[in-house]
């Protein structure tokens, strides 16, 4: 653990993950001085022994009583120490309540009482053993919240045709970036600090699409590390990064969509985008939460964040419920953000279930200087009629285009 905290790699390292005994070395030694006299012939003379304090045998304690819980059912004591003979094991004690195993050199990888009874149940055959209804409930799932979720994000990733990576968190210091978390030490200036976004790791892979002229919408799931007032903080992060797109129109469109995509999936609706600290960066926010920000190519999403938003829940809709789409094109200055401008639609009435932005264009057949944004809104009502559908329309139209100088075609 130590080594892959540090990047530390050499031959100590190597021959401990590969969970090397020492004993081996005297067998590789009588192995190697076997060969030299069988195909070489000679004799050898002396053996000194650079080896003073041997490694002692490992011991375990394996109880009878612990063998049944695990299994369901009494093994005869004959059948598990011809099991255990046969593996190697040595019995050094033996008692009525268990047994004292010497464990075999070559097992490094047996620790506690359990990694034997594994091996005898499987030498054994799992198959026999009989099936039986629990006496006691299933433990209680002890799994963070946290890893859950973020497979879960992945997974949305992937489906939209997102491919993976994971990239090193270990950058170049970089003065102008105050919240930068410096390493002291550092084995190069290239890995001084711990990255502040995860776009900056991935922005190599992006220039490779790019050399190679291939498009791709690219992701990582990891931490960002920061300094804020003197504290360490470490955030879980989705990033996503879109690749070799012909203009920044298109490439908008698609982070855009995936962006989207994600928050539909997850649950979360009433998004509300502002501008940030940097040309063409928006804040992403629920209410008054922060969920992350976003620019023409990318995207940054807190997964704690995530979590703690509010999410509206599938639920099956009742026949008797009535449901109509209106698709809205909203003109304005090309410049001009909409983010509250959709996100004030979903509150003007309490028929509108849904909001979401399916398209923004320009160009043929859009004014100069201006953009349009197609929205889709759902109206859900228990009766619903042309007139509420009407009353809807005319209530979007008239307090939009009073308050934020746009233009409704629909």
């Amino acid at each position: 653990k130590t080594s892959r905290t540090l990047g530390i790699r050499n031959e100590t390292v190597l021959r401990s993950e590969k969970l090397l005994h020492p004993a081996l070395t005297e067998k590789a030694v009588q192995r190697a001085v076997g060969l030299i006299l069988d195909l070489a012939g000679g004799e050898y003379y002396e053996n000194e022994d650079w080896y003073p304090n041997p490694i002692k045998k490992s011991t375990q304690k394996l109880r009878f009583e612990r063998i049944e819980k695990l299994s369901g059912e009494k093994i005869p004591l004959e059948e598990v120490k011809r099991i255990i003979r046969g593996l190697e094991y040595n019995i050094q004690h033996e008692d009525p309540d268990g047994m004292i195993l010497e464990i075999p050199y070559f097992r490094t990888d047996v620790e506690v009482e359990d990694d034997i009874i594994s091996d005898l149940l499987r030498l054994r055959d799992y198959q026999i053993i009989e099936a039986k209804d629990l006496t006691e409930p299933p433990p209680a799932n002890i799994t963070p919240q946290i890893i859950g979720f973020k497979q879960f994000l992945a997974d949305i990733m992937v489906r939209i045709g997102a491919y993976e990576y994971i990239t090193d968190p270990m950058v170049p210091e970089e003065i102008s970036e105050d919240s930068q978390v410096l390493l002291q030490n550092s084995l190069s200036l290239d890995q001084a600090a711990m990255r502040t976004s995860l776009k900056k790791t991935l922005e190599p892979l992006q220039q490779e699409y790019e050399n190679r002229g291939e498009s791709a919408l690219i992701f990582e799931i990891g931490r960002i590390y920061l300094m804020k007032s003197g504290q360490y903080e470490e955030r879980e992060v989705l990033a996503a990064l879109m690749t070799a797109k012909d203009n920044y129109e298109e490439t908008n469109r698609e982070i855009k969509r995936a962006l989207s995509t994600v928050f539909r999936n997850i649950g979360i609706s009433n998004i509300l985008y502002k501008d940030g600290d940097k040309r063409g960066q928006a804040f992403v926010y629920q209410n008054d939460l922060l969920l992350g920000h976003t620019d023409h190519e990318s995207f940054e999403l807190y997964i704690d964040a995530l979590i703690q938003a509010e999410k509206t829940e599938q639920k099956l809709v009742a026949d008797h419920l009535n449901k109509s789409i209106l698709d809205i094109s909203i003109l304005g200055d090309r410049k001009q953000p909409m983010g509250e401008v959709i996100y004030s639609i979903k509150k003007l009435d309490d028929m509108i279930s849904k909001v979401e932005v399916k398209e923004e264009y320009s160009g043929e057949k859009i004014p100069s200087g201006k953009k349009a944004v197609l929205v889709s809104v759902e109206i859900t009502a228990k009766d619903l009629t042309a007139e509420d559908i009407n009353k809807v329309l005319k209530k979007i139209t008239n307090s939009i285009e009073k308050n934020y100088n746009v233009e409704i075609r629909s």
